[in-house]
């Protein structure tokens, strides 16, 4: 499989990205399978995710991914007050700025000024080059609306997640984490430069798990999505799954 850049698989954002940066491989498994897994998919996507794998692994993941040639996803979705975070954020980006954590992300419920403050700490932290992202996540693409109204909640799901886009924007914060069904409506509210994550990709047919607000590749990049996340997809079905998921991104790009 080739990836390459050419102009029009080359996308002007705060950082330019190729095709291959469009898709953030998950790595929600053991840290052994994770080791057999990352030579694999680590030089053929732009990204690598870890979450629960950083709690005992995470100086030695963030290396060996950064070795086999993809930039880490640091999906902590940290949450907490702003001054508490500042040093959760100051002890990530010390450490990763010995490798390359590019994105790391928060959780945009924790207000305003908790994302103003992260951005802060990463600005004073890294030059402008080599900035990691700092991305916001909103509704959780697992909760249902009847859940999301059992935690407190008024109105439709896509209206929350446009107003904690609306703040993480103005925080400084470089993009959300959201569904491919409020992609559409963040690109058109807001900037094309904010970038849209949509997360539990799936490929028409496979069970979508506990992911209920999601769709194929091709429907999340037509929506408006920048980058997809996909896991267990692409782990069970390994390169040819990887090789069909570009054909579907290159395939929404033409149609959006």
């Amino acid at each position: 499989m080739n990836i390459f850049l050419n102009e029009e698989e080359t996308y002007m954002l705060k950082r330019k990205i190729v095709l291959k940066d469009r898709i953030v491989f998950a790595l929600d498994v053991p840290y052994l399978e994770a080791k057999r897994i990352i030579p694999v998919f680590g030089p053929k996507v732009g990204w690598i995710k870890i979450n629960s794998i950083f709690v005992g692994e995470g100086p030695v993941i963030i290396e060996e991914i950064t070795n086999a040639g993809a930039k880490n996803f640091v999906d902590l979705k940290w949450f907490d007050n702003p001054k508490t975070l500042k040093r959760y954020v100051r002890e990530l980006l010390e450490l990763s700025s010995l490798f390359n954590a590019a994105i790391f992300t928060i959780h945009a419920l924790g207000g305003k000024k908790m994302m103003e403050e992260t951005v802060k700490t990463v600005n004073l932290l890294f030059s402008s080059e080599r900035r990691p992202w700092v991305i916001a996540a909103t509704i959780l693409t697992s909760m249902r609306q009847k859940e999301y109204e059992e935690i407190g909640f008024n109105g439709k799901i896509s209206d929350e997640v446009l107003l904690l886009a609306e703040l993480a924007k103005k925080a400084g914060c470089d993009g959300v984490v959201a569904s491919p069904f409020e992609a559409s409506l963040l690109k058109k509210e807001l900037d094309e430069d904010f970038l849209v994550v949509t997360p539990g990709i799936r490929f028409k047919g496979e069970n979508s798990g506990y992911q209920v607000r999601s769709t194929t590749p091709r429907e999340a990049i037509e929506n408006g999505a920048d980058v997809i996340v996909m896991g267990e997809s692409l782990i069970k079905g390994g390169l040819e799954a990887l090789e069909k998921a570009y054909t579907e991104i290159r395939e929404g790009l033409k149609n959006r």
